[in-house]
C-alpha cells in the first residue's frame, strides 16, 4: 500500500510540474505575442503619425523613410541639390515636401513664389530652422549670425552689415585692401612662390566642415530636434578638428586684437576691433549679455567661413571652366589687351563695367557652379496659407535657388555654359533678375557687396597677367562634391605668364 502511495504521489507531483511547465510556456508565449503586438502597433502609429497625420495639409512629394528621410536620395543625386529637386518639381510641381530625418521642409523652385514670399513677406519667412542642440555642441549655445534668431540675429546682422560698409565695403577703402592682396597674389604666382602652409590649412578645415555637415548624418544633427549634444557629437565626429582649430584660429586673432586696441579711439581698423569697442561700451551700461566674447568667435566664423569657403570655390571654378574653355579664356585676354591697350596695370572697380565679357563669363560661373546646392532652411514666424497649403508657425521652408538658376523656362540649355546669354544684342551686359547665387530677402548673404568685389579684383586681374593652362593630369573635373557648399574638385594646371610667356 505504501509503495503503491508513493507512487500515485509521485505521478501527481510530475503531473503537476508539467502542467506548470505548460502554463509557463503558455503565459510566457502570450507574452512575447502581447510584446510585438505593442511594437507593431507602437510602429504602426508612428509611421501614420509621421508620414501620414504629419503631412496632412503640406504639399505632396516623395516619400520617406523612418529617421532618413529622402537624406539619401539627396546626397546620391548626380548633380547635389539640383538635379533631385529637379526630378521632384517635375513630378510634384514647383512646391513640394521633402523630408530631412522626420522632419518635414516644404520647398519652393519657382522664382515669382519665391520673390512673393522672402521679398514681399520677408518677416514671415525671416527665421531660420535650426537645431538648438547642435548650436550647442558646435557654438557653445545660440551664438553667431547664421543659425539664430530673434533679437540677437536682428541685432548682430545689422551690425555686422553696418560694419561692413565703416571698413569700405562697396568703397575705394576695401578696394585698396583687395588690390594688396591682389598684387601679392600675382607676385607669387610669377615667382611660383608657395602662398602659405597657414591659409593652405584655413582652406582644408573649412571644406572639410562644410563636407561633414552636408553628410546626411550631419544634416540630421543640424536639423532634428531633441537630440542630445553627446549624441550630435558622435554623429559630426569628423567635424570635431575643424571645430577645435578654426575656432582657436579665431580666438588667437581676437586676444592678439585685444593686446592692441585702445577703447577710447573711435576709428576701428578691422570687424574685430569694431566689435570689442561695442562690447566695452555695453558693458559700462551693465550689459554682460549683448555681445560677449562668444558671440564675437561665432560672428567671425559665420563671416570669415561662409564667406571664405564660397569665395574659394566660385574662384576656383571660374578658373576651372575657364581651362575647359580655352576659346572663351581668350575672349577675356581679348577684352582685356583691347581695353588696356599696351599698358598692363591692375585693374580697378571703375573698369569693371567695361569689361562685359569677363562679366558675362563670372555670372554664368556662379549660375551653373551652384555654391550652395540646397538653400539653407528658413522658418514660418506666423501661420500662412501658401499656394492654398495651409502651414503652421515653425514650419520648414527652402527658398530653392539653385533650381531657379537652372530653369530651362529662364536659361535655355541650362545646362550649357554659355556667357553669351548675358550679354545683350547690343553687346551690352544683360542683368537676369534669376541671377541670384547669394540669395534673396532678409537672410540674403550679408558680405555679397564684398564678395562681388573680389570676385572682380581677384579673377579679372589674374586673367590679366596670365594664362591658365591644362596640367598633364588633363583639365579640371566640373564635377561637385556634395558638400553644404559644392566644392571646386582640387586641380593642378600651368599658369604662364602673359607678359613674360613663362610657364609656372
Amino acid at each position: 500500500m505504501g509503495q503503491q502511495f508513493f507512487n500515485r504521489l509521485k505521478s501527481s507531483e510530475e503531473g503537476g510540474k508539467y502542467k506548470n511547465t505548460t502554463v509557463s510556456l503558455i503565459t510566457k508565449t502570450v507574452s512575447n505575442q502581447m510584446i510585438f503586438v505593442f511594437l507593431f502597433l507602437f510602429i504602426f502609429f508612428f509611421l501614420v503619425h509621421q508620414y501620414l497625420w504629419r503631412r496632412r495639409g503640406l504639399p505632396p512629394g516623395p516619400t520617406p523613410i523612418p529617421i532618413f528621410g529622402n537624406l539619401f536620395q539627396l546626397s546620391g543625386s548626380e548633380a547635389p541639390g539640383i538635379s533631385i529637386f529637379q526630378k521632384w518639381k517635375n513630378q510634384y510641381g514647383p512646391i513640394f515636401t521633402f523630408y530631412m530625418g522626420p522632419v518635414p521642409f516644404v520647398v519652393l523652385t519657382d522664382f515669382k513664389d519665391i520673390k512673393e514670399t522672402v521679398i514681399k513677406d520677408g518677416d514671415t519667412y525671416a527665421d531660420k530652422y535650426l537645431s538648438p542642440e547642435f548650436n550647442l555642441y558646435f557654438r557653445g549655445g545660440e551664438y553667431g549670425i547664421m543659425d539664430i534668431i530673434g533679437e540677437r540675429w536682428r541685432e548682430h546682422r545689422k551690425f555686422a552689415v553696418l560694419q561692413l560698409r565703416e571698413l569700405g565695403v562697396g568703397k575705394p577703402l576695401m578696394e585698396s585692401k583687395i588690390l594688396i592682396e591682389a598684387e601679392e597674389l600675382i607676385k607669387k604666382l610669377k615667382t611660383a612662390e608657395y602662398l602659405g602652409e597657414e591659409f593652405c590649412l584655413q582652406v582644408t578645415l573649412v571644406n572639410n566642415f562644410m563636407e561633414e555637415v552636408g553628410k546626411p548624418l550631419g544634416v540630421l544633427a543640424f536639423t532634428c530636434h531633441g537630440i542630445p549634444p553627446f549624441i550630435i557629437k558622435r554623429m559630426v565626429r569628423g567635424i570635431e578638428e575643424q571645430k577645435r582649430e578654426l575656432f582657436g584660429f579665431l580666438r588667437l586673432q581676437i586676444e592678439n586684437s585685444k593686446t592692441r586696441i585702445n577703447y577710447e579711439e573711435e576709428h576701428s581698423e578691422d570687424f574685430v576691433e569694431a566689435y570689442l569697442r561695442r562690447k566695452y561700451r555695453r558693458e559700462q551700461n551693465n550689459d554682460f549679455e549683448s555681445y560677449c566674447d562668444s558671440q564675437l568667435e561665432n560672428v567671425c566664423f559665420d563671416i570669415w567661413a561662409a564667406g571664405f569657403d564660397t569665395l574659394t570655390n566660385t574662384i576656383g571654378f571660374l578658373f576651372a571652366y575657364a581651362i575647359n574653355y580655352p576659346d572663351m579664356q581668350k575672349l577675356i585676354h581679348q577684352e582685356i589687351d583691347e581695353y588696356l591697350g599696351h599698358h598692363r596695370r591692375l585693374l580697378t572697380m571703375s573698369d569693371k563695367n567695361s569689361l562685359v565679357y569677363f562679366n558675362a563669363f563670372a555670372n554664368e560661373t556662379q549660375r551653373l557652379a551652384n555654391i550652395l546646392p540646397m538653400n539653407l532652411p528658413h522658418a514660418l514666424t506666423k501661420d500662412v496659407v501658401l499656394k492654398g497649403y495651409h502651414l503652421k508657425k515653425g514650419t520648414g521652408i527652402i527658398h530653392q535657388i539653385a533650381n531657379v538658376m537652372t530653369d530651362e523656362t529662364i536659361f535655355k540649355d541650362p545646362y550649357r555654359f554659355n556667357p553669351n546669354r548675358f550679354i545683350d544684342e547690343n553687346g551690352k551686359l544683360k542683368k537676369i533678375e534669376e541671377l541670384c547665387p547669394f540669395s534673396m530677402g532678409k537672410r540674403q548673404c550679408v558680405g555679397e557687396g564684398l564678395a562681388r568685389m573680389e570676385i572682380f579684383l581677384l579673377a579679372a586681374n589674374l586673367f590679366n597677367y596670365f594664362e591658365f593652362l591644362p596640367a598633364s593630369e588633363g583639365s579640371p573635373s566640373l564635377f561637385k562634391d556634395f558638400s553644404l557648399v559644392s566644392h571646386v574638385i582640387p586641380f593642378k594646371c600651368q599658369v604662364r605668364s602673359r607678359d613674360l610667356n613663362e610657364s609656372k
